[in-house]
């Protein structure tokens, strides 16, 4: 299981939403932020916080390197909604992401399940550039 963890919405260190406010902390205490990342997607906007599919396109966000990756899995796959059922939002998968200087490695990153064409994209590929 990789350590990294690509994050683009409310899990940003600079988010200043209030969803995601305890787990940002909780981001902080659990792994360490390896600075600004950039995956291959599309990103949605979902209102109060983003979704990222698969894609042509580019999303910014960042890097964790999380200290003990199952157990911060077991807490961020809740707050994200992944319980297993056909009602999940979104699900966690393995990316290839580039960070900054080019290197490449491979991160898990929620990407969401359900999307339709009244969802739209955020053309940018960052998520509510105000709140950060």
């Amino acid at each position: 299981m990789t350590p990294f963890l690509f994050v683009y919405g409310t899990l940003q260190p600079g988010a200043q939403s209030d969803l995601g406010a305890r787990e940002r902390t909780r981001l902080k205490a659990d792994g360490v932020f390896l600075g600004p990342a950039l995956a291959q997607g599309i990103l949605l906007d979902l209102g109060g916080y983003p979704g990222m599919m698969q894609g042509a396109g580019s999303v910014h966000g960042g890097i964790y390197k999380l200290h003990v990756p199952e157990s911060v899995f077991a807490w961020l796959d809740l707050y994200e909604g992944i319980n297993g059922t056909p009602n999940d939002e979104y699900c966690r998968r393995e990316i290839e992401v580039t960070r900054e200087g080019g290197a490449q490695i491979s991160a898990y990153a929620y990407l969401i399940l359900k999307t339709s064409d009244a969802i739209p994209a955020i053309p940018s590929g960052r998520w509510n550039a105000s709140s950060l």
